[in-house]
């Protein structure tokens, strides 16, 4: 029997129909040009900036384990979680496995030219690309914004875990947000 890996590769129809759900949901539109988030969320959510998280992530090996332990709390009795990294390789995510696969790791596919390609498990912050993490119901979600630098977190849970920890993993609350209510006429 073959010991669980740290992340599987997702199916291009999984792939597919997730991101067709953040489509939707978040009317999520990745334009480095555009002013405004690339994330519409409805549900109450924390806005994070995190300019200044990849020194500190690099610099400190309890870094990654500290977000590992909150993705690991929010699952609960789950095993694992969704991370989408936009226009690249997708993933099922074990954070509870704590030994990490190499990154990248080689994955062979004869379908490319040199009998595979190198996939590369996105980072926790923002470092080039949109990545988003997810529970496997939607119910809770970290999601980056390359472009500004940002952090959504939604989520009750998630974002009280988030919060307790902020300082200590270098995010700076931009705004929280609550349900959205409409106005009465």
């Amino acid at each position: 029997m073959q010991a669980q890996q740290e992340w599987e590769i997702l199916s291009n129809q999984i792939t597919d129909e997730l991101w067709k759900i953040v489509y939707q949901r978040f009317s999520f539109e990745p334009d480095y040009y555009a002013k405004d988030s690339r994330y519409l969320l409805k549900e109450p959510h924390d806005l994070y900036s995190c300019k200044e998280i990849g020194l500190l992530a690099d610099s400190d090996p309890n870094w990654r384990k500290t977000i590992q332990d909150i993705f690991c709390r929010c699952l609960k009795d789950q095993e694992s979680m969704y991370v989408l990294d936009w226009q690249h390789t997708c993933y099922e995510y074990y954070p509870r496995v704590k030994v990490r696969k190499e990154n990248p790791t080689f994955i062979s596919d004869e379908r490319f030219g040199d009998g595979g390609y190198y996939a590369y498990f996105p980072e926790f912050f923002p470092d080039g690309d949109y990545y988003l993490f997810f529970s496997k119901d939607f119910s809770w979600g970290y999601l980056t914004d390359p472009w500004r630098q940002q952090i959504f977190v939604y989520g009750e849970q998630l974002r009280q875990e988030i919060r307790a920890k902020a300082k200590f993993i270098g995010l700076i609350l931009i705004e929280s947000r609550e349900e959205n209510r409409e106005e009465e006429t």
